[in-house]
């Protein structure tokens, strides 16, 4: 075997792995995302707006504040996001 055919294979190996990887992370974050969503809006519905926090949402949805962190500043765009995605699944938007 060629060097040239050699590094293509590990380029084309590695590259498949990427995508996996990509993948699966793309998947684990929608179930995150899922279950964050659920969670605040379970939470909209048991108690007033400002007794809803970002760690209540964090223990309900059974991730940590950080994750939370990454993708919303407050729970104001925990709760927009929410309702913006469940919008759009019931107009198939």
């Amino acid at each position: 075997m060629s060097v040239v055919n050699s590094c293509r294979d590990r380029i084309a190996n590695w590259t498949l792995r990427l995508v996996c990887s990509c993948i699966v992370l793309s998947m684990a974050r929608e179930r995150t995302r899922s279950k964050v969503h659920a969670a605040a809006l379970s939470l909209a519905g048991d108690r007033p707006m400002a007794a809803i926090t970002m760690e209540g949402i964090a223990a309900r949805a059974g991730v940590s504040k950080q994750t939370l962190y990454r993708s919303w500043s407050s729970t104001g765009d925990i709760l927009f996001d929410a309702l913006l995605a469940r919008s759009l699944d019931e107009t198939g938007s």
